[in-house]
């Protein structure tokens, strides 16, 4: 996984507040944001279990 990429996505992801709004404005699918973003979690050990707008995922 590009690292570089991955924290680009994992930010606009929570500064857009939605996968849908943070896939747009990357110009990516909503599925390729959203398993990058779940991916770098993953990657940082990060233990937070909700996602934009606390959505449990």
């Amino acid at each position: 996984m590009d690292q570089l990429l991955a924290i680009r996505v994992f930010t606009r992801v929570v500064e857009a507040g939605s996968f849908t709004k943070a896939a747009a404005a990357l110009q990516l699918p909503k599925a390729t944001v959203t398993n990058w973003y779940r991916g770098w979690r993953r990657g940082c050990g990060c233990s937070c279990s909700s996602g934009p707008r606390g959505e449990s995922r």
